[in-house]
């Protein structure tokens, strides 16, 4: 089992659209994913697939309500999901035993979103996983937000997978300057695109409701890397990146 946090230094980035989208991406290549929401204060997952109330989830289980496999949903793709409530009667479950939760979760790979920022739940996650994802954007606050996280999750022993460089238009850092800054190399690039706001509007995953979006060849070419696959990556439909274009090889 491999569990990968996928965490950032501020709000804002896109670290749960990245971390659905990715699941649903390794999904695509044949992975058993289950895809953990452990923001216990501002959880989206559910709310980002249409899902929003929830009956048993992970704080029923962190609680000793259920079981693990209790908890689980799936989402139309074969994407396993552990989701978090959003009741506000539950704001105050302790997440300590996140990392056995997890481990008893039968997937090839779990990726375990993360809350913004370094509250305690993101400790939590830490505790949790074995490897971290970084996400952030091209300005210079997220970077230096990133580079914070790089260095808790050095400190907690995680193996740092790269940085995915999300909501990327052109403008602001490019990823050879965020990588001189951070010391760790973007190995994701996903483009600011339409389809992700479609996506959300119909709540869904844009890798599963637009698979050729430049959005989601840019999640499967992401996970592709990850599990050492070969993506033959089709023809961008939108895209006018140069920087994308270069990073995904085209």
């Amino acid at each position: 089992m491999r569990v990968i946090g996928i965490i950032s230094g501020k709000g804002g980035v896109g670290k749960t659209t990245t971390s659905v989208n990715l699941g649903g991406a390794l999904n695509y290549f044949g992975e058993d994913v289950t895809v953990v929401d452990a923001n216990f204060t501002a959880p989206d997952i559910s709310v980002l697939l249409g899902f929003p109330k929830l009956g048993l989830n992970l704080k029923s289980v962190l609680s000793g309500k259920c079981g693990v496999n209790d908890a689980l949903y799936a989402h139309s793709s074969g994407t396993k999901l552990l989701p978090t409530s959003l009741s506000l009667a539950e704001l105050n479950i302790d997440g300590s035993n996140l990392s056995n939760v997890v481990r008893r979760l039968d997937s090839e790979i779990v990726l375990v979103d993360s809350c913004a920022g370094f509250e305690k739940d993101f400790f939590h996650v830490l505790n949790a996983v074995d490897e971290v994802l970084i996400v952030c954007n091209s300005d210079l606050l997220s970077a230096t937000n990133a580079l914070k996280a790089v260095n808790l999750a050095k400190q907690y022993g995680k193996k740092v997978l790269g940085l995915v460089l999300n909501r990327y238009d052109g403008t602001g850092m490019s990823a050879k300057a965020i990588e001189n800054l951070i010391g760790v190399n973007v190995i994701g690039l996903v483009p600011e695109d339409q389809y992700i706001k479609k996506a959300l509007d119909e709540k869904d995953m844009v890798v599963y409701l637009e698979p050729e979006a430049d959005a989601s060849i840019a999640f499967k070419k992401l996970a592709a890397d990850l599990i050492g696959r070969d993506y033959k990556i089709p023809e961008v439909k939108n895209s006018r990146l140069g920087d994308f274009l270069r990073f995904i090889g085209l």
